[in-house]
């Protein structure tokens, strides 16, 4: 698939749209079986669209063809509805794989007999009249290593190309729809926090995670309107510097049950996604201490004290170790993270802070298993950085998974009780 040049999207500028482009797309092509992670290996449900479904029975149909394409098709169900999706094998690798781990589709048939989801991915396209992005997912391994790890930003490289000042500007009157008016206020307010990188991006991301809850629930009780973005935004962006000051003073800080409460929430969902730490040594994941703590099954508070202590131990040795190193990689990822998941543009009533917490929890989980990969002792270099990044963002983030959590447990969505845990990040 041929990507849009930069050019040409900023040609069609005029129309009011901000248009975002990756520019690893432009070097980007997937590179099969030599890929560490491969999407065809994933445990993932393939749909098989309707048109894709009438080409493999064409084929299946022809005269003198030995094809059995729709043997590879079952009926799946999920909240969504039912769905035609591609069978797997019994390690959950796609059915349709030949001994050399190729795409037999593909090679008989070429792209275009693939499903919709098989041709398009890693590729995230988004065009809601506010916003026009052709991004990728971080799930895939050659995007991470291309977007996050391979740009020479002091050759002038940069991660984005956007024909406005900003990845999340949009133009100041887009139309008169409310929602629309209410993303170019919350946009701008993202852009305008994520651009403050004189304050620390975990202080920045535990202010946007509190604003956004507190902007929610005045949005239930005083309607969704233009006029009260723009006065909460506007009348909450000084506490930035505030927040700032506060934790510097060591009077901003996490309570430990709270945030340990949090980390095991985080540990049983990195459990229940089958994500694991394959690149520990059985030996010494055994014996790290958090671990061994994060597998207990007790939940009182005293346990929750003692797990956020070692948090803290394991959090420090990142500080002093790798924080000012990886300090441009999670700037980036956070960035890219809010634009692939819509945030702040998928508005929504109902979507827009469950947005925000799959982001949350996603990074959550990837400074988790960081943190458990330095209590074993491990060296936590770029190689393994990737490799932690693109399994949890495979395994959670391109997943209902999440929202599935949600569902069970909405006190999630009730940022303000627990944000405070973001003040550990990074």
């Amino acid at each position: 698939m041929n990507e849009q040049s930069h050019d040409q999207l900023k040609q069609n500028s005029a129309d009011g749209v901000n248009h975002v482009t990756l520019t690893a797309l432009q070097q980007f092509h997937c590179i099969g079986t030599d890929c560490p992670h491969s999407c065809c290996r994933i445990n993932w449900h393939i749909q098989v669209d309707p048109d894709t479904l009438a080409r493999w029975r064409q084929l299946d149909g022809e005269a003198g063809s030995d094809e059995n394409l729709m043997a590879h098709v079952k009926r799946f169900s999920n909240a969504a509805g039912e769905h035609d999706v591609v069978t797997k094998n019994a390690d959950a690798s796609c059915s349709l794989l030949d001994p050399q781990g190729l795409c037999r589709v593909q090679k008989q048939h070429g792209h275009d007999y693939l499903p919709q989801t098989c041709r398009e991915f890693p590729r995230v396209f988004v065009d809601d009249g506010i916003v026009s992005l052709r991004s990728a997912s971080l799930a895939c391994p050659e995007i991470v290593r291309l977007a996050l790890f391979s740009r020479r930003p002091e050759e002038g490289e940069s991660m984005l190309q956007t024909d406005r000042d900003s990845v999340f500007a949009v133009a100041q009157r887009v139309t008169g729809d409310a929602y629309a008016n209410i993303k170019r206020v919350t946009a701008d307010f993202l852009h305008r926090v994520m651009q403050r990188r004189a304050v620390p991006l975990n202080l920045r991301l535990f202010f946007i995670a509190g604003s956004f809850s507190r902007f929610h629930h005045e949005l239930a009780q005083q309607g969704f309107t233009p006029r009260l973005a723009e006065t909460h935004f506007k009348t909450r962006f000084h506490l930035l510097s505030q927040i700032a000051q506060d934790h510097k003073a060591g009077t901003l800080q996490s309570n430990p049950v709270t945030a340990g409460s949090y980390w095991k929430t985080i540990a049983d969902l990195l459990v229940s996604r089958q994500v694991t730490l394959d690149v520990l040594q059985a030996g010494q994941a055994a014996q790290a201490p958090l671990v061994q703590l994060l597998d207990t099954g007790s939940r009182d508070p005293a346990y929750f004290e003692k797990l956020y202590t070692e948090i803290e131990t394991n959090r420090d040795v990142y500080g002093q170790r790798y924080a000012q190193r990886y300090a441009k990689v999670f700037e980036d990822y956070m960035v890219l993270s809010f634009l692939n998941r819509k945030f702040p543009f998928n508005q929504h009533e109902s979507n827009l802070l469950a947005s925000l917490v799959m982001v949350l929890t996603v990074v959550a989980a990837i400074q988790l298993l960081i943190w458990m990969l330095l209590s074993a002792q491990q060296e936590l270099d770029e190689a393994l950085l990737q490799r932690i990044i693109y399994n949890v963002e495979s395994q959670i983030g391109h997943t209902d998974a999440i929202f599935k959590t949600l569902s069970k447990d909405p006190h999630m969505l009730q940022l303000e009780r627990y944000a405070e845990v973001y003040l550990d990040l990074f």
